[in-house]
């Protein structure tokens, strides 16, 4: 049996007993109003579960109300289809209340032999196994098959209450031990949860310690981010099967780190366990430093004076005609973010919902819509940065390399009070020519700095 299925078989033991009840089967007869057991005429749910994987059945749960199970015929009707369920011997009720199993009992249906369906293995087992000393063994020993489970309803219910996907989910086992991650690697902003399977027996009740979470800086390049200062947070005593669940902490950078706490007694003696997991993340960035090649036909101009016969003529000495232009750019990732467009929607004021719903930066290996891909264009001219500015929007074909549309202002020379082919008597250097600002739409590639470098390296070597 797994170690969840004997958990949950200890978790019944333990709850009867603190019930003052005995582990006999609940008889389901037809559509009726059903009892809750001795003790738990508060719980505000019941479902029919497996035990081997807590995981509710067919959708089987049901509102109490009153501490009482109406039942009606077709309800009825779905339960009883479950007689012919290869797994019905694994199955049971379990009582719940805010979330949490209180208690536990099997149930046999008509036509059913009790003594096969209501779990006589469970009954006989010894009540000292399920002592506080034996629960933490169980616990300690959980493994990925174990915690599976578990993580798959923590995630459920998150995915439901956000929205979305920008979160991490970290179950720890009472050890300290990392016992399974929802996500390999969390993105920076991603709201982190944390549980630890542990029902506080035989322990005190485990704490979760941030020592490293960065908060947002408003250089997203600077890798000195200021460090939210540490916060003990304390979970509450529930259920053997029911994780521990922390408040939610969002973080940023590269990497967050999580210390667990907790002080328990198993058949081995006592234990007092501190022990961190670093929590590996990708980055997010708001911009990209580049250099474009932009198709101009703007360029700077210069004049002199050829012979015609016995006459000196001015000439323009180009460049003429559409030609390369560098620019320096800065793009801006996920331009539409900025006015709301793709962000997840905001919530009800809980806050967790309004944590991502701010645009913090684009993590680009995972973050690819048509909104992330989309930027605004910054640049000036790589060679005489006053002599050309460029502004516009970008969209990114691949990972450091953009499609650019750009207004482009130069700053050009043009001749004054002379034209082109004019005679002139004096030197080259006192033809009158003045700046002239003009601009106009133009296209252009922009690729990151780090591949531009690495080509003039590899041209110049």
């Amino acid at each position: 049996m797994k170690i969840i299925g004997i958990a949950m078989a200890l978790g019944l033991l333990s709850g009867s007993a603190a019930l003052g009840q005995d582990s006999s089967c609940l008889e389901i007869k037809g559509p009726s109003t059903i009892d809750a057991p001795t003790g738990a005429e508060k719980d505000t749910q019941i479902k029919i579960v497996d035990i081997g994987s807590s995981a509710t059945v067919k959708g089987l749960e049901f509102t109490l109300v009153g501490g009482k199970w109406s039942l009606d015929a077709q309800s009825f009707a779905k339960i009883l289809a479950l007689k012919d369920d290869p797994g019905r011997k694994a199955m049971t009720t379990g009582w719940f209340k805010d979330g949490s199993l209180q208690t536990s009992r099997p149930f046999f249906l008509p036509g059913e032999d009790r003594g096969v369906v209501c779990h006589p293995e469970v009954a006989s087992v010894n009540p000292p196994s399920a002592s506080p000393g034996a629960i933490a063994d169980i616990l300690t020993h959980l493994n990925l098959e174990d915690c599976r489970p578990l993580m798959d309803n923590l995630v459920a219910s998150k995915m439901q209450k956000l929205g979305s996907n920008h979160f991490v989910v970290i179950l720890f086992k009472p050890t300290g031990d990392l016992c399974i991650q929802s996500k390999p690697t969390a993105t920076s902003g991603d709201l982190i949860y944390t549980a630890v399977v542990d029902n506080g027996a035989g322990s005190q009740a485990p704490s979760i310690e941030f020592t490293k979470c960065d908060a947002p800086s408003l250089s997203p390049n600077n890798p000195e981010g200021e460090t939210l200062a540490s916060k003990v947070q304390k979970g509450e005593q529930r259920s053997i099967l029911s994780p521990i669940e922390f408040p939610v902490r969002q973080c940023f950078g590269s990497s967050a780190q999580v210390t667990v706490k907790n002080k328990f007694v198993d058949t081995a003696g006592p234990h007092e366990v501190s022990k961190a997991t670093t929590v590996t993340m990708f980055d997010k960035f708001r911009f990209s430093l580049q250099v474009g090649l932009l198709a101009s036909a703007q360029h700077s101009h210069t004049f002199g004076l050829r012979k015609d016969g016995n006459d000196m003529k001015i000439f323009d000495k180009g460049p003429t005609g559409t030609g390369p232009e560098y620019v320096a750019t800065v793009i801006l990732y996920g331009l539409p973010h900025y006015f709301g467009f793709g962000n997840p929607p905001k919530g009800n004021g809980d806050g967790e919902k309004e944590a991502l719903a701010s645009y913090f930066g684009r993590d680009p290996f995972h973050e690819n819509s048509f909104a992330d891909h989309l930027g605004l264009v910054l640049g000036a001219g790589l060679n005489s940065p006053g002599d050309r500015v460029v502004a516009g929007l970008s969209y990114e074909i691949g990972y450091g390399i953009n499609l650019i549309g750009v207004y482009e202002y130069a700053k050009l020379k043009e001749l004054v009070g002379v034209s082109e082919g004019n005679v002139f008597t004096g030197t080259a250097e006192q033809i009158p020519t003045r700046d002239s600002w003009k601009g106009r739409w133009i296209g252009g590639v922009s690729i990151d700095m780090r591949y531009f470098t690495r080509l003039i390296k590899r041209s110049t070597s």
